[in-house]
């Protein structure tokens, strides 16, 4: 007795560690396979052309801030993105060829509405390197990939440690599938690995339940790199997303009140690091302009462009968009786009994905009323999935004027964070439903 007692305890102890190893194997090889996916569309998930030639007009602004800091220096013209050479030939193509060249061009015309790290850390990696005809973009935008397939192959090992294999491995399948995270994951202009950030510390909050200050801090320290690396693109989204785990632990804890407190301490870490980042956007269009208030009336003016301006007040090329109504700007995202679908009419639209989902959230809910185990996992996913929702939605009604514009890309918001938690969601829901009926047999 005494020793099959002992065998117990002995076995019991060493299960974590056994599913630690579980987790970091699919972790691993789940990373192999994104980074595969991402870098070089290894699945066929998009059209090649597609894959190669998405949104290189904004990667462009990359190139151009590795030439212009081999010629000027790292924080010349304020350390902005942007083209070199004359104002006729800074064209995207001209950019890659400048860098594929070495040739350094003479001028250079800033991206005065990000700050710019993208370019910064793309230049000091590319300086690293030995010097070479053609450059190393290949091993820039593979390294980008990586770090795209590490948050997500992350996510698939926290989920199957927290939820289940099934969980994980629907999430991993939903992301491979998913050309718009495929298309975005190597480019060095929106280095996606960084929209996730602020959520992926808010995840370790709930898990490790630090001190209110280590809350804020780590809050700061995330949204501090998203502004740096992304700018303040899908940025609604992106603070929503911080507060999905935190409302996770408030419904699977039963509306705990500690669940509030850390997730209002995290809300403020969040909105300090980019009021912060906003004012450094500012000086570094005061430092390039020569003018505070130059830097500062261009972000209002690019603000007013993207949300909800006079259309009267603005350049011709938004006034459709400011003009337009908040329904007009969502509705191509939500009946033409979907989730695994691009630059055609999606045979699953987003639209259809939310109405699933709903009926998913339905028997989630069915089955915590029976299943004791997995209520508390079920009602917080249930949570976390209604406000992920809110996610996008944030950024199509806001920022209509730039949902207008930018239906070629913004389908991405979708997937900050909503796709992956609904993800999560449906593969424990059937994990549950299996146990459920296996429990009736």
């Amino acid at each position: 007795m005494r020793q099959d007692a002992a065998t117990r305890v002995a076995t019991a102890a060493e299960r974590p560690q056994t599913d630690l190893l579980r987790a970091g194997a699919l972790g691993l090889v789940a990373w192999g396979l994104l980074t595969a996916s991402f870098s070089s569309n290894a699945l066929g998930v998009v059209s090649e052309r597609a894959f190669w030639e998405f949104q290189r007009d904004s990667e462009s602004l990359v190139m151009g801030r590795i030439v212009q800091t081999r010629v000027e220096g790292m924080f010349s013209q304020g350390g902005l993105a942007g083209r070199r050479g004359q104002p006729s030939r800074r064209t995207p193509a001209f950019q890659y060829k400048l860098y594929r060249d070495g040739h350094p061009a003479s001028g250079f015309t800033p991206y005065r509405s990000h700050p710019g790290a993208n370019g910064w850390l793309a230049a000091a990696a590319d300086g690293l390197m030995p010097r070479r005809v053609g450059g190393h973009l290949g091993v820039l935008q593979t390294g980008t990939a990586a770090l795209s397939a590490l948050v997500f192959a992350g996510a698939t090992a926290l989920t199957w440690r927290r939820f289940g294999l099934v969980a994980a491995l629907v999430l991993l399948a939903g992301t491979l599938a998913s050309p718009w995270v495929t298309l975005f994951s190597r480019n060095l202009w929106w280095s996606l690995w960084a929209m996730y950030l602020p959520m992926l510390g808010a995840a370790w909050c709930v898990a490790r339940r630090p001190s209110l200050r280590t809350v804020a801090a780590l809050a700061a320290v995330a949204m501090a790199i998203k502004v740096a690396m992304t700018g303040y693109e899908y940025v609604t989204a992106v603070l929503i997303s911080g507060m999905v785990p935190f409302v996770y632990a408030w419904a699977a804890s039963r509306f705990a009140h500690a669940s509030v407190r850390s997730a209002t301490a995290y809300l403020g870490g969040l909105i300090a690091a980019g009021t912060v980042g906003l004012g450094v956007l500012i000086g570094q269009n005061a430092l390039q302009s020569g003018s505070w208030a130059t830097g500062a009336q261009h972000v209002l003016t690019v603000l007013g462009n993207r949300t909800h301006g006079d259309p009267s007040a603005h350049e011709a090329v938004y006034q459709a968009a400011l003009s337009a109504s908040v329904w007009e700007s969502t509705r191509p995202y939500v009946f033409r786009l979907g989730p695994f679908s691009h630059g055609a009419e999606a045979w699953w639209s987003y639209g259809t994905w939310c109405i699933v989902t709903a009926v998913v959230c339905g028997l989630a809910l069915w089955l915590a009323r029976s299943n004791k185990e997995s209520a508390a996992s079920l009602r917080g996913l249930v949570a976390a999935t209604v406000c992920s929702v809110l996610a996008p939605l944030s950024w199509f009604i806001l920022f209509k004027g730039h949902s207008f514009i930018h239906v070629h890309m913004n389908a991405i918001v979708w997937h900050l964070p909503f796709v992956p938690v609904s993800l999560v969601l449906m593969g424990r829901v059937a994990q549950a439903g299996w146990a459920r009926l296996r429990g009736r047999r």
